[in-house]
Formats: C-alpha cells, structure tokens, sequence
C-alpha cells in the first residue's frame, strides 16, 4: 500500500458493485459485467470452434479465424457442428416427404403439422402461425417422419432449440 492507497484488481467478467459496496467497512463486493450483445457479424472479432470439412468431418479450427465472409461456417461446439450435419439430411429428408407443399405461415387458416420437442419428448401437433423447422403438410406425414427419423432429429436438437 503507498500512499493510503489500495489497488485492487477486478476479477475477470466482473466490475466493482457501488451500490452494494461499504468503503467505510472495507466491503468491497463485485457483480458480473453487463452483457454486451454485437450489432453485427463485422464487429464480432475472430471465432474459433467446430466446422464441418468437405468429407462431413467435423474439424476443430487451429486458431481463431477472422470473421471474414470465408468464416462463417465456424460453429461454437462440436455439438452444434455435428448437429448441422443432422439438420441438412431432415432438410433433405423433409422436402422428399412434403414434395412441393411449402407451408404459408402468414396464412392463419391453414394448419400445419409440425414435429415438437418439449423436454426431449416428441409430439405432433397442429399450428396455424408458429413457424417450426419440421412441419408437414398433413399429420400422417409427420407421425411417419418422428417415427423413422426420431435418432436424427435427437442429433439436430443442439442447433433446433
């Protein structure tokens, strides 16, 4: 201590509390940062994870790559990146089924049968405005998908809640 005076150094993430503080006590208490949320991919900095490589490998990046338009197919976690590969094939999987139904969300007097996941347990419901990723153009249909493809929609779920 020189001069009176303390320093102290903030625990990373963290700032001084003020308001919850008592200098004259010498109670000195922190509280996390206030999040931030980033207006835009340009201003994100340089992200590091998980991709998925030409073969459907999924690959770890060796260094934390730049957040150029070449880069945006870096995934957080291995999860999230094992689960793309799951999403496109129900993708793929999902338009041989509804063949060329596309579902019009903006038109609330036609429902849609849609896959949902609550808790990890399935069901097949009707909506006539919640968008979801597995929706069917009749209920038999979706009944028939969750019951061939339940495996593969338990591997999409990281990128699907």
């Amino acid at each position: 201590m020189n001069n009176n005076q303390l320093s102290i150094q903030t625990p990373e993430g963290h700032e001084i509390d003020v308001n919850n503080s008592d200098l004259a006590k010498g109670i000195i208490k922190f509280k996390p940062l206030a999040a931030t949320v980033v207006g835009s991919w340009a201003e994100l900095g340089s992200v590091g994870g998980y991709w998925v490589g030409a073969d459907c490998k999924v690959l770890k990046t060796v260094r934390d790559w730049d957040k150029s338009n070449e880069d945006k197919n870096v995934f957080k976690t291995e999860g999230q990146a094992l689960a793309s590969l799951a999403l496109s094939q129900l993708s793929q999987l999902k338009a041989d089924v509804n063949g060329e139904w596309v579902p019009e969300w903006s038109n609330g007097a036609m429902s849609k049968y849609v896959i949902e996941i609550c808790y990890n347990t399935f069901k097949v419901t009707t909506t006539i405005k919640y968008n979801n990723f597995l929706t069917f153009k009749d209920e038999e249909t979706a009944i028939q998908f969750l019951d061939n493809h339940k495996t593969l929609i338990m591997q999409a779920l990281p990128l699907m809640s």
